[in-house]
């Protein structure tokens, strides 16, 4: 059957007809585009009326939260951070040295070289803490900033000359 279009055949032997295919598609995107349009109007609506924070920036002070939390919340911060760090870096020194031939030489090297943090986690609950008392324009340091430059043996007053990318200079 033909109506005025190009003409196939399939494996089928059934003719099939561009012309009804194109009207349809011209019907199709003449019901969608106005849609389509309007869509992308208000997500470029949005995205230009909504705040953006940027990049690096905390909508808080990690430093006014962590001195408003009791000393068991800060226990626990400390003691997932320890656990984490001292975690990540055993796994990073046995995938380090894993493919070497020696191994066992390599891992113990790495180990070595590792500086952990070594002290009970109230030491480092008062170090932070101390450190957000003492330095106030620099309470949006993270807590993990600063248990990681304690982690490579920095002293608060390092820490506190430490140029964190989020801070002024002290």
């Amino acid at each position: 059957m033909e109506t005025g279009g190009t003409q196939i055949r399939t494996n089928s032997g059934a003719g099939h007809s561009y012309k009804g295919d194109r009207d349809m598609m011209r019907m199709l995107i003449r019901l969608v585009k106005p849609f389509s349009i309007l869509s992308f109007g208000v997500v470029i609506g949005v995205l230009l009326v909504a705040p953006q924070p940027s990049i690096g920036k905390r909508i808080y002070n990690m430093g006014d939260q962590w001195l408003q939390w009791n000393n068991t919340q800060r226990q626990i911060f400390v003691g997932g951070y320890v656990s984490g760090y001292a975690d990540g870096l055993d796994r990073g020194c046995e995938e380090g040295s894993k493919d070497s031939s020696s191994q066992p030489e390599r891992l113990r090297k790495c180990e070595d070289q590792t500086n952990y943090l070594s002290k009970d986690s109230q030491y480092y609950v008062e170090s932070v803490t101390e450190f957000y008392m003492k330095y106030p324009k620099d309470h949006v340091v993270s807590p993990e900033e600063i248990l990681g430059q304690f982690g490579r043996g920095l002293t608060l007053e390092q820490i506190n000359h430490y140029p964190f990318l989020r801070r002024t200079k002290p």
